[in-house]
Parts: structure tokens; sequence; C-alpha cells
């Protein structure tokens, strides 16, 4: 999407925006002409995703792919001096829980943090409140260079300014970031459901840039939040997509939008921008998972079956339910078929003969349930 040419009347902001008084929030949304039909592909392709069965170290790497570019884009664009194969580096052996020598930098620390952030989405089902929220920011910044107070609203003027120092944009006062926030968390817990999960998410991350609560960090902390509400909220695979990329690589648009959107209170144009580039990071995953989908393989039908069935269990079965499963095949073509499925790395097992089990693998599991809290 070319933002200039689509959307020219964008860069005629005139002088400074200056926050808007303290009102209960109440968007007037109006989504693009081609908002339906975009959405309509994103939730196939979200579908689509969830049905792709891969190998373990095939899942390990597109996931790894995901999240590191993400995390580099979203805190690249607040200074990590980083590059992308050095956050994928990090981002590797995070996951995969593998010992360092020293301690981490505070780049370094930051991408640890961010990855811990989101792949505990699971913490972050709606209702949100302000704690989820400031401890989300405390989570963020922890032992990084950043030498604020963190998880704490600011309590000084929130001035956004270009690189000369020329004021753009002034915030939400200290003295009333409280009470827009609350309005903001109001209306994701309880409006916000009545959109699609693109337009809420979009809303949502701009009125949170917009009140600016925190002294730093309003960025990493709201693209966060956008990447957990999609995920909790109907796009469940999103975190397959390389989403902060393609929002991220045209700055100029990106922060142009937001700007714009404060200035005309018209949701439109920024809909418009983060659900196309959503679409194509969703395009991008489905198009790059077709290349490693076991059932595109060359995997006999009883395999297959054993595959989704395993699959879909979301745990340890034993081979008796897996017999039941297949029909008009004996107990040892079943069981040799599983025993192969493991040496091929899709499923593995435990016990033996009688209390043998098995189950689809997934090698970040560990990591991925280190970081959920239970409710």
């Amino acid at each position: 999407m070319i933002i200039k040419s689509l959307y020219p009347h964008i860069y005629s902001i005139p002088g400074v925006i200056t926050r808007r008084p303290l009102t209960p929030f109440k968007p007037d949304v109006k989504v693009p002409s081609e908002f339906k039909q975009r959405i309509m592909q994103i939730q196939q392709y979200d579908f689509e995703l969830s049905r792709f069965v891969l190998k373990a170290e095939d899942l390990s790497e597109i996931i790894f792919n995901s999240y590191s570019s993400n995390v580099h884009w979203s805190t690249k664009l607040e200074g990590n001096p980083l590059t992308e194969d050095e956050v994928k580096r990090i981002t590797r052996d995070t996951m995969t829980e593998t010992t360092r020598t020293e301690a981490p930098n505070g780049p370094t620390q930051e991408i640890i943090n961010h990855l811990g952030v989101l792949s505990g989405s699971a913490n972050y089902r709606l209702p949100w409140d302000e704690n989820k929220i400031q401890a989300l920011h405390r989570q963020l910044l922890s032992n990084t260079n950043y030498s604020g107070l963190t998880g704490s609203y600011r309590v000084s003027e929130g001035v956004i300014q270009e690189n000369d120092g020329t004021a753009v944009f002034y915030a939400t006062p200290p003295d009333a970031i409280k009470g827009q926030m609350d309005y903001l968390i109001d209306w994701i817990n309880n409006y916000s459901t009545a959109y699609h999960p693109v337009v809420s998410a979009t809303i949502m991350f701009h009125e949170f840039e917009s009140i600016h609560p925190f002294s730093d960090g309003n960025g990493r902390t709201g693209r966060s939040l956008f990447h957990l509400y999609l995920q909790q909220n109907g796009l469940p695979n999103s975190y397959l997509c390389k989403v902060d990329e393609n929002v991220l690589k045209d700055k100029e648009s990106y922060y142009q939008l937001l700007a714009y959107t404060d200035y005309s209170k018209s949701y439109s144009e920024l809909i418009d921008y983060m659900s196309d580039c959503i679409l194509n990071s969703y395009s991008d995953a489905v198009e790059y998972l077709k290349t490693k989908d076991l059932m595109s393989s060359g995997l006999n039908e009883l395999s297959k079956r054993l595959i989704i069935k395993g699959k879909n269990t979301n745990g340890w079965f034993k081979a008796s339910d897996a017999y039941s499963w297949i029909d008009g095949r004996g107990e040892q073509t079943v069981r040799a078929h599983l025993n192969e499925l493991c040496e091929d790395d899709i499923f593995e097992k435990r016990g033996y003969t009688k209390s043998l089990e098995y189950k689809f693998k997934d090698p970040l599991e560990s990591y991925f349930a280190k970081h959920k809290i239970d409710s």
C-alpha cells in the first residue's frame, strides 16, 4: 500500500497537535471500502495456519522467524542497535533455553523481555486492567538501559518532538492520564469485541499511543498490546506472522497516520493501513508454511490420519486410542506407523508396553508453559 498516493491528505496537518480533552472514549468507526473482503481473507489465512502440520524443527523455525522479526522491528524503532540476525540468535537461545556464558546487556535483555511478554499471550485475556498494562510495561523495560520508573504512569508532560527538537504532539497531561486510561480500558473490556479484532486492536493501539501514559516505552508497550489483543480475540495464529515488519518498514507513513488520526479523529485510513499490513504478513506466512506442510508431503494416508488426530488431541494418548481412530488396520501396523512418526520428529513417546503414550511434538512447549500464569 503506497500511502502517499492513496491518502495524500494525511500529509497536510496544520500546526502542533494537542491531545483532546478528557472525555469518555467513544470512537466513531468507519471502515474502508475493501475492509470486509480483506478481513475475510485474513480469517481464512488464520484458519489455514491452524491446519498446517509441521515437523518439530520446522515449527521451531517459523516461530523463531516470526517472533524475532516482530521484536526486532518494534525495538529497532526505539533505538535498539541489535541486527535482525542477532535478535534471531537471541530468540533461538532464549526459546530453547540455551545457557548463556555472559549476562545479557541492556539491548539483549530488552529482546528477552519482549519474548517473554509475547509468548505469554494467555495471560492477557480480557478483561484487562491498569495493573496488567503497568505490569507489561514493567516486564518490557526491566533490567534494560531504561533509567526511569517502570510500570508507573508519567508525572511530566508528554511531548513528541522531531529530530530538531520541534514539538509535533502534546500527549495527555499527567493529571488526566489515569482517567483516560480508565476510559480506554473500559472500552476494551466492554465495547471492543463488537468490532472485528483488527479494528479493535488498531483503535486500542492508537488511543494508547495518543494518551502516551508512560515516560518511555509507549510504542513498544502499545505494539505488544496490539499483538496480544489479536491473539486473544479472534486471530490466534497471528503470532506466526511478521506483522511489525509490514507495519514499520514505512516508518514515515506509520507516524503520519498516527498523527493524522489524532488530528482528524478518523480511523478509516489507519485501519486500512493496518489491515493491509496484517493481510500481507498472513499471506507470507501461509506461503512459507505450504512448503513445510506434512499434509502436502509424500506421507501415506494412515500416517496423515494419525498426525491429524494426534495433533487435535492436545496431549498424550495411548496406542489403544490410536487403534480406535483407524478402521481396518491391525494394532501392529498402527504402532509401527506411530514409531516411525516418532523417528521423523513428529511425535514423541514415553513409557513402555501397556503404559506407552504418544504426543504430537511441540519443541517449545516448556518455554511457553513457563510464561503462562495459571488463572
